[in-house]
């Protein structure tokens, strides 16, 4: 059980801006985990298995990609007891992402817009950390899983998307349980485009065929997860459903933020531009 209780933390953390509040925590996690400080936040895992895509997660409750972009705090995310860690958005090449102020509260919904923009430190410095973690080397079955999270970088024109989700896949498959596709986030431009019918289709089968490559490369078949949109309609989400059985992809994490404001109509910050 966490040595200390998020109520504790709130005060001091929403006192700050939230991306310093971020930075800080983030900052904090990398410092001390693997140290006897992380006994502050470890709590042990609930064993509670599931199966999925050939993988067996230790419990259903994992932590999503976005909060660690740059992989650096995997061994401190592990110990707070997640059946999955994901890590990422992370691009060919390091970008600084959305101009400031770009993250904003929403405290009496509970919520929180974002436009970060995939803010990252870049692809080689994404594996650096993540071959340093002590976390990846454990056996599968004694720890959580890791996913690791792959985009483009927003200089890329999106008929070029196709280059960078391949470059990032040829340097997260060796070191990944499981790789997400995102093509969904609200924050770069027409990302949300590589979502409809001819370019899914093209991206999919690209990836699935250096999939294949990978796998035999490795001695080892990854699952890739494609992340999706809330703001689809039926008919969308049929044509998506079709493009991942006919590409032989493992499955869909849904989903990304939403461009909806339907829940905080009103209140303060919500026509902020984001997810």
């Amino acid at each position: 059980m966490s040595l200390l209780p998020y109520a504790l933390a709130r005060p001091f953390l929403f006192g700050l801006d939230p991306e310093t509040a971020h930075e800080l925590t983030m900052a904090s996690l990398a410092r001390t985990q693997g140290t006897p400080l992380s006994l502050a936040y470890f709590s042990a895992p609930v064993k509670d298995p599931v199966e999925l895509a050939g993988l067996t997660f230790p419990n259903r409750v994992g932590l999503a990609a976005g909060l660690d972009k740059n992989a650096r705090c995997i061994d401190g995310l592990a110990a707070m007891g997640f059946g999955f860690v994901e890590v990422g958005t992370v691009t060919p090449l390091a970008q600084p992402g959305n101009p400031k102020p770009r993250m904003f509260r929403i405290t009496e919904a509970q919520a929180l817009i974002n436009r970060l923009g995939f803010n990252n430190d870049g692809l080689d410095a994404f594996l650096a950390n993540v071959q340093r973690a002590r976390f990846c080397h454990k056996k599968v079955g004694d720890r959580a899983l890791l996913g690791l999270n792959i985009g483009k970088n927003a200089a890329t024109p999106i008929g070029n998307a196709v280059d960078d989700y391949l470059i990032c896949l040829d340097g997260v498959y060796p070191h990944a349980d499981y790789v997400t596709v995102n093509i969904s986030s609200p924050n770069t431009q027409n990302l949300r485009a590589l979502q409809s019918d001819e370019a899914l289709d093209a991206l999919l089968g690209r990836i699935a065929e250096r999939r294949e490559a990978l796998a035999s490369k490795h001695g080892k078949r990854v699952p890739i997860f494609v992340k999706i949109a809330p703001d689809l309609d039926d008919a969308q989400i049929e044509v998506i459903a079709a493009t991942l059985k006919r590409h032989a992809m493992d499955g869909v994490v849904a989903t990304n933020t939403t461009l909806s404001r339907d829940a905080v109509k009103g209140m303060r910050h919500a026509e902020e531009a984001g997810g």
